[in-house]
């Protein structure tokens, strides 16, 4: 589990890379409209995109962490995050603005730190709240599961249907529907 949250924290660094740049240019009145930032928002679309996968990960690992007996989702202390994350993003916004064939900035380098601090904030914040969420989706599936007929679910006599009844005796495989009119 370790090596999927490096690679999710490398991915949520890289997007936030992105966005710091973009900010940057903002703060400072340049413009994003020549053709050296073409991969910019292709390149934020796939970092969030991963980003967004690795969340439903360690939402799928939190609520799962009980009954597998599993550690809860742990991020390192926020200072050191914080000091990394600023650290990888000032120097992709440097290695960036290189590309680019533009001087990097200290407006830049700070955006990107502030930007860090933002960052590590907002996913102790959102961690935090899953952890409490899968704690109390978790206890309330566990209750459900201990009471005597929860296996045990029927449809009421009325809402079955003909053609439900048809489908479940011959089986859905082999029913097929009329020919169209016509």
């Amino acid at each position: 589990m370790t090596r999927l949250r490096t690679t999710w924290l490398a991915c949520v660094a890289a997007g936030a890379t992105l966005f710091g740049h973009i900010v940057a240019y903002l703060a400072e009145g340049r413009s994003l409209a020549d053709g050296r930032h073409g991969y910019l928002m292709p390149s934020l679309d796939g970092t969030l995109a991963v980003v967004l996968l690795g969340f439903a990960i360690l939402v799928a690992r939190a609520v799962s962490a009980g009954r597998y007996r599993q550690a809860p989702i742990a991020l390192p202390p926020p200072a050191p995050l914080w000091v990394r994350l600023a650290l990888v993003q000032t120097t992709g916004f440097v290695g960036l603005e290189r590309l680019e064939g533009h001087a990097f900035d200290l407006v830049g380098c700070a955006v990107e730190a502030l930007t860090a601090l933002v960052v590590v904030l907002v996913l102790a914040l959102l961690l935090g709240m899953i952890e409490r969420c899968a704690e109390v989706a978790g206890a309330t599936y566990l209750r459900r599961c201990q009471t005597k007929r929860a296996g045990v679910w029927r449809i009421p006599a009325f809402a079955i249907t003909p053609s439900f009844r048809l489908a479940t005796h011959v089986g859905v495989r082999r029913f097929q529907r009329p020919p169209p009119n016509g």
